[in-house]
C-alpha cells in the first residue's frame, strides 16, 4: 500500500515538474475560452490561440478574441483552423504578429481573411486549400512567408502587396519577392500568366493546383524550377523548360493530367522524384544526353507513354521510375545503367521488350512485376555475363523472356532527322510531305522511322506538322 502512494506520489510530483518546465518554455495547458476557441498562455503574458473546434461554433462569419483573460492574443498557431469548415469570413485582431503553419489549411468556405499590419509571418501551407478564398491583401509588416502558404487555393483571383513591403511585390495579382526575381504564389483563378523576364526562380508550389493555366512560357533566365512547381495544373498541354535548368525538382510537373508534350533543355543533369508523376498525357520523351539521374516514381502512370529510350548518360534510376505506364511497349535503358531499382516498371502490362546492356549487374525486387506482357530482351552481354546478374524475386517474365545476347543496336533515330544529316531542317519537312502521297516509300527503316513523329505506324499530315514545330523551334 505503501509503495503504491509513494508511486502516486512521484507521479503527481512528475507531472508537476512537466508543468513548470512548460510554463518555463512560454507555454502552458491548453485552455478553453468559449466559442470554441482554446488558448495557452506564453511566458510573455502573451497569448497563443491553438485550436478552434467547429463543433462548438457553426458561425459563418468569425472574428478571433483580441484578448484571453487579459492577454493579447499575439498569435495563430499550427493547425488552429485546419479544415473549419463552416467559416467563411474571417477577422483576425490587430495584435497578432504571426500566423503558424497550416493554420488555415483546408477552411474549404473561406472567402475572405483580414490579415492586420502587425504580422510578420505566415506559416508553411497556411491558408493551402482554401478553394473559396477570392483575395489576399499582405501588409508591409510581413517579412516571412511560408512554403505554399497560398496553394490550392483555386478561387484565388489576386494576391495584393503593401507598396511598403520591403519583403515582397505584387504584379496583376502574382506574388514576387522584392526584387521580381521569385515568382512565389500565382492566383488559382487565374488563367494566364507573363512572367517577367527578370524572373530566375519559379518557387515551390507557385503554381500549385492552377487548373486553368492551359499555357506558360518560362521565360530564358529561369534557373530554378521548385517543388511541386506545376503540380496539378491541368489545362497545360506543353511545357519549354529553358537552357540553363540542371535539375527538375520533386513533383515539379506532377498531376499534370493533359500535359502532352516537354521540351527539355540540354543542360538537364537530373529529374526528381515524382517530377511528372501522373502526367497522363505525355506521349513521348526526348531526354537530353548530359541527364543522369531519374528520381523515384519520376514518370510514374504516365499512362500515353508507348516507347521509352534513355540517354547513355543516365546512371541512376530510382524506385517505380515507370511504374504502371499502362501503354508502355518497348524500353531502351542506357549503357551507363548497372543497377535497376525496385518496381521500376512494374504494372507496366503492354511492355513487350526491353534492351539493356552488359553493365547491369543488379535486378531490384519487382522492378518488372506484373509485366503481363514481357517477352523479349535484348541484352548487350554474353550469356554468362547475364547468368551473373542478381535478379531479385517478383521478375518472373523477365526471367521467362527470349534473351538475345550480344545485342547490337543500329543507330538512334532522331525524330525529324529523315535524310541523316544529324540535322531536322526544311529538306525534312519536304521529305516528310512526300512520304505522305502515294506510292512513295521512306527509303529505309531509319527514313521510316524518322518520319513517324507521333508514332502511329503511319506517315500522316500530322507528321508534318510536328516536323514543322521542330523546324520553328530551333
Amino acid at each position: 500500500m505503501k509503495k503504491r502512494i509513494l508511486s502516486a506520489f512521484l507521479a503527481a510530483l512528475a507531472a508537476a515538474a512537466l508543468s513548470c518546465a512548460a510554463v518555463g518554455a512560454g507555454l502552458a495547458f491548453e485552455q478553453y475560452y468559449g466559442d470554441g476557441f482554446y488558448y495557452v498562455v506564453n511566458s510573455d503574458n502573451t497569448a497563443a490561440l491553438t485550436n478552434f473546434r467547429s463543433m462548438y461554433n457553426t458561425a459563418e462569419n468569425i472574428a478571433i478574441p483580441a484578448e484571453f483573460d487579459g492577454h493579447k492574443v499575439a498569435s495563430i498557431e499550427d493547425n488552429a483552423f485546419a479544415a473549419a469548415p463552416y467559416v467563411k469570413t474571417l477577422v483576425i485582431p490587430d495584435g497578432v504578429k504571426k500566423i503558424g503553419d497550416k493554420a488555415f489549411r483546408g477552411c474549404s468556405s473561406l472567402e475572405s481573411v483580414t490579415i492586420p499590419g502587425k504580422v510578420s509571418s505566415i506559416g508553411t501551407e497556411a491558408f493551402k486549400d482554401c478553394k473559396a478564398l477570392v483575395f489576399v491583401s499582405l501588409p508591409a509588416s510581413v517579412a516571412a512567408l511560408g512554403t505554399g502558404a497560398f496553394a490550392g487555393c483555386t478561387s484565388l483571383t489576386g494576391i495584393d502587396v503593401d507598396h511598403a513591403s520591403a519583403s515582397f511585390a505584387s504584379a496583376n495579382g502574382v506574388l514576387y519577392d522584392k526584387d521580381v526575381t521569385t515568382l512565389i504564389a500565382f492566383p488559382g483563378a487565374k488563367t494566364a500568366v507573363s512572367i517577367p523576364s527578370s524572373v530566375t526562380a519559379i518557387g515551390d508550389y507557385a503554381f500549385f493546383g492552377c487548373n486553368n493555366l492551359a499555357e506558360v512560357k518560362i521565360p530564358a533566365g529561369v534557373k530554378d524550377i521548385g517543388e511541386y512547381a506545376f503540380y496539378g495544373c491541368n489545362a497545360l498541354t506543353s511545357v519549354a523548360i529553358p537552357e540553363g535548368i540542371t535539375a527538375l525538382k520533386a513533383g515539379a510537373f506532377a498531376s499534370c493530367g493533359n500535359l502532352k508534350k516537354v521540351t527539355f533543355p540540354s543542360t538537364l543533369t537530373e529529374i526528381g522524384a515524382l517530377a511528372f508523376d501522373r502526367a497522363l498525357a505525355l506521349e513521348r520523351l526526348d531526354l537530353p544526353n548530359g541527364l543522369q539521374k531519374i528520381g523515384n516514381e519520376a514518370f510514374g502512370v504516365c499512362n500515353s507513354l508507348t516507347s521509352v529510350s534513355l540517354p547513355d548518360s543516365v546512371t541512376s534510376l530510382g524506385d517505380s521510375a515507370f511504374y504502371n505506364c499502362e501503354k508502355l511497349e518497348s524500353v531502351r535503358l542506357s549503357k551507363g545503367i548497372g543497377y535497376i531499382s525496385n518496381n521500376t516498371f512494374s504494372y507496366c502490362r503492354k511492355l513487350t521488350t526491353v534492351t539493356m546492356f552488359s553493365a547491369v549487374y543488379h535486378v531490384g525486387a519487382a522492378a518488372f512485376d506484373v509485366c503481363s506482357s514481357l517477352s523479349k530482351v535484348n541484352y548487350g552481354g554474353t550469356e554468362a555475363a547475364w547468368n551473373k546478374i542478381a535478379i531479385e524475386s517478383l521478375n518472373d517474365k523477365l526471367k521467362t523472356a527470349e534473351i538475345v545476347f550480344n545485342y547490337v543496336e543500329s543507330d538512334p533515330v532522331i525524330p525529324g532527322d529523315v535524310n541523316k544529316d544529324g540535322k531536322v531542317n526544311a529538306r525534312d519537312v519536304i521529305i516528310v510531305m512526300k512520304a505522305t502521297l502515294p506510292g512513295f516509300t521512306p527509303p529505309d527503316k531509319y527514313s521510316a522511322e524518322a518520319a513517324d513523329l507521333v508514332v502511329d505506324g503511319k506517315i500522316n499530315a500530322r507528321d508534318v506538322i510536328e516536323v514543322m514545330k521542330l523546324v520553328v523551334a530551333q
